[in-house]
């Protein structure tokens, strides 16, 4: 059976009050300098290599706009 629903839309200014300060400028960081590999989304969960100090994955996992979940490796 799939998954129907969907990652819904998140501004910039949405995903910046989900995460802190320094985890949003991490990530804004990586992101800008091509650190993430490989995304992927399935369902409501977003998954991505990244280069950083080590290779690690991360996933964001977003139950509603103003619950999310995310992990790394």
């Amino acid at each position: 059976m799939s998954d129907t629903k969907t990652l819904p839309r998140l501004s910039e200014a949405q995903v910046h009050q989900l995460a802190t300060k320094q985890s949003f400028e991490r990530g804004d960081r990586y992101y800008r300098d091509g650190a993430m590999i490989n995304p992927t989304l399935q369902g409501l969960e977003l998954r991505a290599d990244c280069q950083g100090s080590g290779l690690y994955v991360l996933w964001v996992h977003v139950d509603n706009i103003a619950k999310a979940t995310a992990k790394g490796t």
